[in-house]
């Protein structure tokens, strides 16, 4: 007998000739690998133990309610599903819609939607005369954001090249390091504080972008919905970050003073970025993690780390994330053989080339010039190269990126700059030109920020002033709807002159640029440790191989139908098959046959 029981205490009055079409399907199977919740829509009677159950709805609309209450489907006293029932309206009849498992309300938001939490750092007063960072109370914010640069605890703040420009000629190399960068550390004075002649250092700290790590944006989206989090578990995910690129405030107008001193001269002042600014009133030195965040759905990122690392979201009473790796070589079985209950539809699927891209990266796999181990390998060589004149191609052999770089001499002391170029980017993916093999393409819109030998200044241009390098990824700034970047916090890395003097590093791949392996995971599609080899091997492997597929009725039991877990593996007819979708309904008194899509393992 079927029952539907609402909020844990009401049993609904169903009419006999009551249908539920279920239909599941293997979201290990579909592009996306994160489950849509199936919905069932029926009708049933308003009669007063029904109205009862919604709070006697009819005395207050006879239109669209949208109430939400827990509720269970159970036949033959056996629980069949877990989710949420919605009442959609009351007239002659209550029309209700059934959606299995609880989906987290975060899901459908845009990140800037969803608390991430807040931080608060002390007080200030926005009057650019009396901002005074070596005051008693900004020192909590001061010797914080210090801090979390070089421990990169609870978030990150590291330096980030962009590709913002002005149109205003950039004198002041201050004016120019906002264009230039988000979040400019310096590593000679181990602060972001910067040597300005017309910049009081009490006046003046550049202002800061923070980076919050996946696994605590994923925590908060899930909430207690989430039986387990890899991007925590696992020791290298765990540094996955977000780059945040927008925030209201992120102006230059918003942030930076010039203000005539008593001898004439020009002082320049910045302010702290947050969440709000009054006038000379005194303000907390406070934002919110969302304030900095892309107007991008939480479950299109979702979507894409479940592309990138090759892994599922199952649905439950709390949802799990899996490695498809893991789940392919599971050996739990079902044999059916006997419970086939009509003629099957038996097709063939060719073998398909398996894809892993990131969307909008490209790359140019031409000769080299010159073949080197590693990045400090191509700086070293590139700054002490007094021969070549013009731009000389190099290739990083540890990750196949190539790289154009000039060398040019500045100043009465001749002191060297690099201008680097990315000709190959390492995050771009070889792909197969045969048109006659079918492609079977996942594609990613989140991606890691490509990384290149950048130059930096720690003073003015009005004193001595060469050009440093560091190796840090550079971005597109995006509008606020466009998809984020991920990256790896690398702690504290020496500059590219190993000088001593140390920055905060992101990384994209699991070497550094001295050569150095730090982590056990790539970003990089291809290579030793890259996503392909690492994550997505046994799913390229199934499909660039030629499969059956086997569409019939089988006969199941409710029984069966409960035990039965979507990703389990069925034996029929001598091969080993995956479940591709599962279509059956209950009825008042029993279940249907069930209408299955296999496709061989």
């Amino acid at each position: 007998m079927l029952e539907i029981i609402v909020d844990k205490k009401f049993n609904l009055q169903l009419p006999e000739d009551i249908k539920l079409q279920f239909i599941e399907e293997n979201p290990t199977l579909i592009t996306d690998r994160i489950p849509s919740l199936y919905s069932l829509s029926f009708e049933i009677n308003p009669t007063v133990s029904n109205l009862e159950a919604f709070g006697f709805p009819n005395r207050i609309t006879s239109v669209s309610i949208k109430l939400k209450l827990p509720a269970e489907i159970r036949h033959s006293g056996m629980i069949l599903a877990r989710g949420e029932i919605i009442l959609l309206s009351v007239q002659s009849k209550i029309k209700l819609q059934f959606k299995g498992n609880r989906e987290p309300g975060n899901l459908r938001k845009n990140l800037n939607s969803i608390d991430m939490g807040e931080y608060n750092y002390g007080n200030i007063t926005y009057y650019q005369y009396t901002l005074d960072y070596s005051h008693p109370s900004l020192q909590n914010y001061v010797t914080s954001m210090r801090t979390i640069a070089n421990t990169g605890d609870p978030y990150v703040i590291a330096p980030v090249r962009t590709e913002r420009t002005s149109d205003i000629e950039l004198d002041n190399q201050w004016y120019k390091l906002f264009h230039e960068y988000m979040n400019y550390y310096n590593p000679g004075r181990n602060d972001f504080t910067f040597h300005d002649p017309f910049a009081n250092q009490n006046q003046f700290r550049w202002p800061i972008m923070p980076f919050p790590y996946l696994k605590d944006i994923i925590a908060f989206a899930f909430g207690d919905l989430l039986e387990n989090n890899p991007f925590e578990e696992d020791s290298d995910l765990s540094k996955l970050l977000l780059i945040t690129m927008n925030h209201k405030f992120f102006r230059f107008y918003k942030l930076f003073f010039a203000i005539p001193t008593g001898t004439g001269y020009i002082t320049n002042v910045n302010f702290p970025l947050i969440d709000n600014y009054i006038n000379g009133a005194s303000i907390p030195i406070e934002w919110k993690f969302k304030s900095f965040m892309q107007k991008f759905l939480f479950a299109d990122l979702l979507k894409d780390l479940m592309k990138i690392f090759c892994m599922t979201t199952f649905p439950g009473i709390k949802y799990r994330m899996e490695f498809n790796n893991d789940v392919m070589a599971r050996t739990e079985r079902v044999n059916w053989d006997d419970k086939l209950a009509g003629d099957p539809e038996i097709s063939s699927e060719a073998a398909k080339k398996y894809v892993f891209k990131y969307s909008g990266v490209s790359g140019n796999n031409k000769n080299a010039a010159r073949n080197k181990p590693s990045i400090i390998e191509i700086f070293n060589e590139a700054y002490n190269d007094t021969e070549s004149d013009g731009e000389v191609l190099y290739k990083d052999e540890s990750t196949s990126g190539m790289y154009n770089v000039t060398r040019t001499l500045e100043g009465l002391d001749s002191t060297v700059a690099l201008n680097v170029e990315v000709v190959n980017d390492p995050l771009s993916t070889i792909e197969d030109e045969n048109e006659e093999t079918q492609t079977f393409e996942i594609s990613s819109a989140v991606r890691p920020a490509t990384m290149n030998i950048t130059g930096y200044r720690e003073y003015d241009v009005l004193t001595t002033n060469p050009q440093k390098h560091w190796f840090v990824p550079k971005i597109n700034v995006k509008g606020i709807n466009d998809s984020p970047y991920i990256m790896f916090w690398g702690g504290m890395q020496e500059t590219l002159e190993k000088k001593g003097q140390t920055y905060p590093c992101l990384m994209a791949h699991h070497t550094d640029h001295f050569g150095v392996k730090r982590l056990d995971t790539s970003l990089h599609p291809e290579g030793t440790g890259g996503l392909i080899e690492k994550f997505h091997g046994q799913m390229k492997a199934w499909v660039e191989k030629d499969k059956i597929r086997v569409k019939a009725p089988f006969r199941l039991s409710l029984l069966e139908i409960i035990l039965l877990k979507i990703w389990m593996k069925v034996y029929f007819q001598g091969r080993l098959f995956y479940i591709e979708k599962l279509d059956y309904s209950l009825t008042f008194y029993g279940i249907s046959l069930v209408d299955v899509d296999l496709i061989e393992c």
